[in-house]
């Protein structure tokens, strides 16, 4: 697993012990074990770990976004009873609750609940794709990423005015072999990420959208940072004020 930026370690083991007393739930261990190594962050640039949250759910209990019959894995109170310990860059939730043995995927856009497993012996990061990939939501393939939270990071975004999805393709290739120095490069269809630890981020190019550059790195690392930004000025783009 290739590692964005140096994880904060967090102190984080009293307080998950007194949100399991609280709801009366045990944490899955390979989850404990992950936050107290990495730190919350993101997974595959798609799925957020998080400190346990036992109060995100309560306010949809009066919505009654998903349904709660005899297939339902909980009731409708229930709902209000769950821990979230993980959630999805689409808005979906991934919960636990003493009366559930496994995980509770609350998805934005369905309204059928599901429970996945954690088996014994895997590592988190095997759960988490294994979710991904059985649900067909996410690419699995190549190095998993996370990318931890981190209250020095700083993001520039920049547009590319007269791009395009191509323009934006060429421009990634043309950053990585003039200037270089990325340890990573992972590329899609609808996006390239090129990662560097000496920035402490990466350059993301937006190829669904077809002009926007996102920069994320360090405040500590904005010389390195500047460096990219700069030849990406040289190259058309332009700073968008957010």
């Amino acid at each position: 697993m290739y590692i964005v930026a140096n994880p904060a370690r967090i102190q984080g083991e009293q307080y998950m012990e007194t949100v399991e007393a609280g709801a009366q739930v045990e944490l899955p261990a390979g989850y404990r074990r992950f936050l107290e190594q990495y730190g919350p962050g993101t997974y595959r640039d798609w799925l957020y770990v998080q400190l346990p949250d036992p109060e995100v759910l309560k306010p949809f209990v009066e919505y009654e976004f998903w349904e709660h019959d005899e297939e339902s894995p909980i009731t409708l109170e229930q709902l209000a009873e769950c821990v979230v310990t993980m959630s999805t860059s689409d808005g979906d939730f991934i919960a636990v609750h003493p009366a559930v043995d496994g995980l509770i995927w609350l998805p934005r856009h369905s309204e059928q609940l599901r429970v996945w497993t954690v088996e014994a012996g895997e590592t988190w990061t095997e759960t988490m794709d294994r979710m991904m990939r059985e649900s067909n939501v996410q690419d699995v393939s190549g190095v998993a990423t996370f990318d931890p939270e981190s209250e020095s990071r700083q993001f520039v975004f920049m547009l590319l005015p007269d791009g395009g999805t191509e323009a934006l393709r060429q421009l990634a290739s043309e950053c990585s072999r003039q200037l270089g120095g990325f340890d990573l490069v992972k590329e899609k269809e609808h996006s390239c990420y090129q990662y560097m630890k000496r920035m402490g981020g990466w350059i993301r190019y937006n190829y669904a959208y077809g002009k926007e550059v996102k920069v994320c790195y360090e405040a500590e690392q904005e010389q390195v940072a500047e460096t990219f930004i700069r030849w990406l000025e040289s190259r058309g783009c332009k700073r968008h004020a957010t």
